[in-house]
This record gives structure tokens, sequence and C-alpha cells, in this order.
């Protein structure tokens, strides 16, 4: 096959494009579940410490503050995670799963992981390492960047 050269702005259509359908194939998955994007990375994130922080949730998500207060509060409304405040520092306000949390997460991210993998699977095992390492690189520069001009 052929190479291409490509310029930065193909590579940049290219990559949006990308991220178009894969968005839109996380959205028709998690459809299913009644779930958000968003609101599966919550799901996700809060299992893996069993608990957390609204700002370390905050964090984990890339959004701001009240827009995680939101997502936590509709994950609320559906009985799928509680708030508790600490004993000793009432400013801090803990998230965990609830059972039925921890239900969803877990049949959400069966699904959502099996989608995932079919989509790759247009991809050898070598090609997936390769992309990993080149969009590494990427945004490891992309970071770098944006800490340099901040």
């Amino acid at each position: 096959m052929a190479e291409l050269e490509a310029t930065p702005m193909e590579l940049y259509q290219l990559l949006t494009e990308v991220f178009v359908l894969l968005d839109d194939a996380d959205r028709r998955v998690l459809r299913q579940h009644k779930l958000s994007i968003t609101q599966f990375n919550a799901l996700y994130h809060l299992d893996a410490e069993q608990g957390m922080s609204i700002n370390d949730l905050t964090t984990r998500l890339i959004c701001d503050k009240s827009n995680t207060t939101r997502i936590v509060e509709r994950l609320k409304k559906e009985d799928l995670v509680i708030r508790q405040r600490d004993q000793t520092d009432r400013r801090y306000v803990s998230v965990r799963l609830t059972k039925a949390g921890e239900h969803l997460r877990q049949e959400a991210v069966t699904t959502h992981r099996a989608s995932v993998n079919q989509r790759f699977n247009a991809l050898s095992s070598d090609e997936q390492t390769t992309l990993n390492q080149l969009l590494a690189r990427l945004r490891d520069g992309l970071r770098e960047r944006l800490n340099s001009t901040t």
C-alpha cells in the first residue's frame, strides 16, 4: 500500500471524524443502559476507588465542578450513587456507587468494552499498538504545549 503524506490539517480532520464516529457509537451503546457518555464515565471512575470527592471526579471527567454536581445529582435521583459528607471535614463530599450503581456499571462496562473491541477490529494488533504509541505521543506533546502557555 502506497504511503500518502498527510498535512496537519488533514490529520486533524481525520481525527475529528474518527472521534465523532466513536462518540456516536458510544452514545448508541450506552443508550441501551439509559446512560449518557458522561454518566457512564462517572460510574466507571467511581468504581475504581469506591468513593471519590466531587473535586477528584471533576478532574477525571475533565469538566467543571457545576457540571459534575449536576451529573451526580442525576445519578443520585436514579439511586445509582450516594453523596456523603466527611464527619471530620464537612466541606469534603464523597460520592459512592450504590448496589444498583455497581450493577449498572458492570453491565454497561461489559457492553461498552465489547463494542470498543468490535470497532477496533478494523486494525490488526500491531496497528493498534502503533496507533496507541502515536496518539500517546501526540497527546503528550499537546499537554506539554498547553502547560507551557499557561
